[in-house]
């Protein structure tokens, strides 16, 4: 793969996604431009090392995308952060996409797919002892499927933060196949 890219090259390969690639995501969605988050992750993809996923992709396109928003000449924003980048993979037209990729850089990517899931331990009620500073109180753990938008309650725990760790290890213990 090629490694280290021109300034021209990147600016070519931003216009010709801009005016090709169609976004499908709602316009109140928009919050990130998709050629940019698309270049800025074939670049984290081609100056990449070793095995990579969509969380090596991620964190690589935070140390490139000071470059790619400098060669574009556009003001610096914020770099997508992991949910809406996973969420813009799900709707991108990949072959189209890849026509692209192939022919600027003879690249190609596959299809990023699977279901997500977001896990989180919320305080319900509870109470700070004013003399240790400790808190404690009833909490519920909450998992969210980015495919339906559903929520799911886990379980329930009395105690600290470490419980939480407890009822989700026993949910994916409970499931007879784990991917990823």
């Amino acid at each position: 793969m090629k490694q280290n890219l021109t300034p021209n090259e990147i600016n070519l390969y931003y216009e010709e996604l801009q005016s090709t690639l169609n976004d499908s995501r709602q316009s109140k969605s928009k919050r990130h431009e998709l050629a940019l988050v698309l270049t800025t992750m074939l670049l984290a993809i081609l100056r990449s090392v070793g095995k990579l996923d969509v969380l090596v992709i991620h964190r690589q396109m935070y140390r490139e995308y000071a470059l790619v928003v400098s060669c574009l000449g556009l003001k610096r924003r914020k770099v997508v952060s992991d949910t809406p980048f996973r969420r813009i993979l799900s709707g991108v037209d990949y072959q189209t996409y890849n026509e692209l990729n192939n022919a600027h850089f003879g690249v190609s990517i596959t299809e990023i797919s699977g279901e997500w899931k977001a896990i989180d331990g919320k305080e319900l009620s509870g109470n700070i002892d004013g003399l240790s500073g400790k808190k404690w109180g009833e909490n519920v753990v909450k998992m969210v499927s980015d495919e339906d938008k559903l929520s799911q309650i886990l379980g329930f725990y009395n105690g600290h933060k470490e419980s939480e760790k407890t009822v989700v290890s026993a949910y994916f213990h409970s499931k007879t196949v784990l991917y990823g």
